[in-house]
C-alpha cells in the first residue's frame, strides 16, 4: 500500500510552505497538550524549539539533542541502578567497557578519516573552497555567547546537585561536568585567531548589523511565542484561527476566500478530533473571566 501511494504522498512536498506550516504547527501544539492540557507543556515545547533553532543556526547536531531529551529519564534511572548496585566498579564490567571502547573508537575513527580525506585532497591538488572569505576575527561571537549560556546552565545544575545525596546528585553532576569540559574546549577554539574561522559556523553580525539570516530565523520563530500568548489570553481555538489567518496571509499573500477555507478545514478538523477524544483545550483568561462572572 505504501509503495502504491508513495507517488501521491510525495506530491505533498509540492504544497507551498505557507499552507503546510499552520497544519504542522497545529498538530505539534495539539500533541503537546494531550498529556496535561496545560500551558506549561507549550512553554516547554517552545523552549526546546528555541534551543533547536539555535542548534540549527550554529550548525550543531540536533539529533543528539533530540535523543538526549527523549532518553534522559531512562538513562538516569539505569545509571542510578548501576551506581547503586556496583558503585564505581561498574566501569570494570565488560558491557560498560565495551560501550566506552565503541564511543572512543567512533571518535578516533571520525578524526582519522577526516584527516585522511584532507591529506588525499591535498595530494590530488583539490583546494577546499573558503566558505567564509569575509570573516573578520572578533573575540566575542554569537556562538561563543551560546556556549557560555549552556555552561552557565551546567554550572547552575552542578551547584544545585552538590548538596544532594550521592545517588540523587551523581547523574546531573556527571552530565554538567562533561558539558563544562567540552564548553571550555570549544570556547578556546572560538576565541583563537587561528581556529575561529574554521570552527565558527555562522556569524550574528556583518558590518555592525545583524545578518539577514539571523533576522529571518527569529522573525519566523516569533510565531510560536505569539501563539502561546494568544492561547493564554484568548484560548487555544481562537489563537489557532488567528495563527492560520496570519501565517497564510503573510507568507502566501493568498486571497481571503482561500485563507478562510483553509482555516475552516484545519480548525474544524482539530475541533472534531478533540470532541471524539474528549479533550478539553485551554480556554484562556477571557473565557475564564466571562464564565466565572
Amino acid at each position: 500500500t505504501c509503495l502504491l501511494l508513495s507517488n501521491k504522498i510525495s506530491k505533498i512536498t509540492t504544497i507551498p510552505y505557507g499552507y503546510v506550516a499552520p497544519f504542522m504547527l497545529m498538530i505539534i501544539f495539539f500533541a503537546a497538550l494531550q498529556a496535561t492540557r496545560s500551558l506549561e507543556d507549550l512553554v516547554l515545547l517552545i523552549s526546546i524549539g528555541a534551543l533547536g533553532t539555535l542548534f540549527k543556526y550554529f550548525d550543531w547536531p540536533r539529533p543528539a539533542l533530540l535523543i538526549g531529551f527523549v532518553l534522559a529519564e531512562t538513562i538516569e534511572t539505569y545509571y542510578y541502578q548501576a551506581v547503586q548496585f556496583y558503585s564505581w566498579d561498574m566501569l570494570e564490567r565488560p558491557g560498560v567497557l565495551m560501550l566506552i571502547f565503541l564511543m572512543l573508537a567512533s571518535i578516533l575513527l571520525s578524526i582519522f578519516f577526516k584527516k585522511r580525506n584532507i591529506k588525499k585532497d591535498k595530494e590530488k591538488g583539490i583546494v577546499k573552497e573558503d566558505t567564509n572569505p569575509n570573516h573578520v576575527y572578533t573575540f566575542i561571537t554569537g556562538e561563543l555567547l551560546f556556549v557560555w549560556l549552556l555552561m552557565a546552565f551546567a554550572l547552575y545544575a552542578l551547584f544545585n546537585s552538590i548538596p544532594h545525596q550521592f545517588l540523587g546528585g551523581i547523574f546531573p553532576i556527571v552530565i554538567s561536568s562533561i558539558l563544562l569540559i567540552f564548553g571550555v574546549l570549544l570556547s578556546f577554539q572560538l576565541v583563537s585567531k587561528k581556529k575561529q574561522k574554521d570552527v565558527l559556523a555562522t556569524e550574528l553580525t556583518y558590518n555592525g548589523e545583524l545578518t539577514t539570516e539571523w533576522k529571518e530565523t527569529w522573525s519566523n520563530f516569533l510565531i510560536l511565542p505569539i501563539f502561546l500568548f494568544g492561547v493564554w489570553i484568548l484560548g487555544f481555538l481562537p489563537a489557532l484561527i488567528i495563527m492560520f489567518l496570519g501565517v497564510i496571509r503573510t507568507k502566501m499573500n493568498a486571497p481571503w476566500w482561500k485563507i478562510m477555507l483553509t482555516t475552516v478545514i484545519g480548525v474544524g478538523f482539530l475541533f472534531f478530533v478533540s470532541q471524539i477524544m474528549s479533550l478539553h483545550l485551554p480556554e484562556g483568561l477571557i473565557a475564564d473571566f466571562i464564565f466565572k462572572a
